[in-house]
């Protein structure tokens, strides 16, 4: 059994331990005794105390602590420099914080970054025998007025250019999110710290004796840029543009911006004149070129933002190289669900333009090409960038894969898990790596829970 011992450290600050720890250089805490600090300027440290006990429980603590001059610490107050002194570096901070490495030892953590966490490629969910999560759930007008819903969901998937979501409010509630003379109401969801900025697209009322509600549905906030909010529009170009430039030039009205911007993540490639011609809405235009370069629509959360995302960053052969955005142990998972599925092994695909296009076969590397998929025909295949960016996906969702389906809290550690984020799934012993290809939240006082789907390759 774990005994608490005190931690004598030289120096001003530190935090709590529940093991028998010492530094050399760190902040002491203001412990239950007169505190000596030797040296009248703390500098800054990056170093690892390691503390081999296995099966130490985790302490889940972050502080962040301000390079000061040492001093006798007084009780409850901080001690800034003196006069003369250099001024703290309030953006890089020092992190204390007791971390589990991957061999189930403890360590204590002293380092810099940028902002109020660490700077991590990756983020591992320990393991633990519980877990704990104070959830934090709110739906408000954009003004701040409270809606008491009784419940919320939410969903987004890669096929998807925006969120869906619905609630049960009171039947009083119904004058707060009725269309305006300005239009449709938006609001605002609040979950566990991550805001969704949303739509009210419909309102469905229940009553019975003693009860009246109301179901309301919506969109996130992308929906202005389809039907019925937006017009049917022709679109095309009359002189050379990339891709990009294309639908930039598209989320506008009669030359006027429309105030959406692009987050562009995939490969650009030019268009020569009249090669690009669409009929359809702002979303429509944005969801045919994306697809065109093997890639997909996802909103912003909140702000007027389009993200294009490539469908496969990375081919599904290399992602044992990858490194996961998230990696899940089984433990925090409450529910999960594996379909195995058996897609056609295509290794060649021809992809076809237009008058002006390409004809470009993209083959695996490394394989024959002796098992191709059926040709592809766009009239935007004008350059080797884009070809080979449809035909990736094409051959990237081929042979044997894992639809991985899995409820979990939202966590602090990982928040919502979006579609495109690559995540590392541990089950008894094995580990599945895949990309998040849907997302689902449900909320029912007080429970607030998550469900991914994973696309995995085997």
């Amino acid at each position: 059994m774990l005994r608490r011992r005190i931690a004598l450290i030289r120096r001003r600050r530190s935090v709590p331990a529940r093991i028998g720890v010492t530094a050399a250089a760190t902040d002491t805490a203001k412990l239950r005794r007169f505190s000596i600090a030797s040296q009248q300027m703390a500098l800054p440290r990056s170093k690892v105390l390691s503390a081999s006990l296995r099966g130490a429980e985790l302490v889940g603590l972050e502080v962040l602590s301000l390079h000061t001059s040492s001093a006798f610490p007084k009780p409850g107050l901080a001690t800034w420099p003196e006069p003369g002194l250099p001024e703290p570096d309030p953006v890089d901070p020092i992190v204390v914080q007791f971390c589990r490495d991957r061999t189930d030892t403890v360590v204590l953590v002293f380092g810099h970054c940028k902002g109020s966490k660490p700077d991590t490629d990756t983020i591992v969910v320990p393991i633990r025998e519980e877990y704990y999560v104070r959830n934090t759930v709110s739906l408000t007008l954009l003004d701040g007025t409270f809606l008491p819903a009784a419940d919320f969901s939410a969903s987004l998937d890669a096929d998807s250019w925006t969120w869906s979501w619905s609630a049960s409010l009171p039947g009083t509630a119904l004058p707060l999110v009725r269309p305006t003379d300005a239009g449709r109401v938006e609001v605002l969801a609040n979950l566990n710290g991550e805001a969704l900025r949303l739509t009210v697209t419909g309102i469905q009322r229940d009553r019975k004796f003693g009860e009246n509600w109301l179901r309301v549905t919506g969109r996130g906030r992308a929906d202005v840029l389809a039907e019925p909010s937006a017009p049917v529009l022709q679109f095309h170009n009359v002189s050379e543009m990339t891709a990009q430039q294309c639908l930039n030039e598209a989320l506008t009205l009669n030359g006027v911006p429309l105030g959406w911007t692009l987050d562009w993540q995939i490969e650009d490639w030019l268009v020569p004149s009249g090669s690009w011609s669409h009929s359809g809405t702002w979303i429509s235009a944005a969801t045919r070129i994306a697809e065109a370069g093997g890639a997909y629509v996802q909103p912003h959360d909140t702000d007027q933002i389009l993200r294009i995302l490539p469908r496969y960053p990375v081919m599904p052969w290399h992602w044992n190289a990858v490194v996961p955005d998230i990696e899940l142990p089984e433990d925090a998972v409450e529910v999960e669900g594996i379909e195995w599925q058996q897609q056609p092994s295509y290794n060649a695909v021809w992809v076809h333009g237009g008058d002006q296009g390409r004809a470009d076969q993209i083959v695996r590397a490394g394989s024959s090409g002796n098992e191709p998929a059926p040709t592809i025909v766009d009239a935007l295949a004008t350059d080797p960038a884009m070809t080979r960016q449809l035909g990736g996906s094409v051959l990237a969702n081929t042979g044997k894969q894992a639809r991985i389906s899995l409820r979990l809290p939202v966590l602090p550690e990982t928040g919502l898990i979006r579609p495109g984020q690559f995540i590392e799934y541990q089950e008894q012993g094995r580990k599945h790596r895949g990309l998040v290809r849907s997302l689902s939240v449900r909320h029912g006082f007080p429970d607030l829970w998550q469900t991914i789907g994973v696309e995995s390759h085997e």
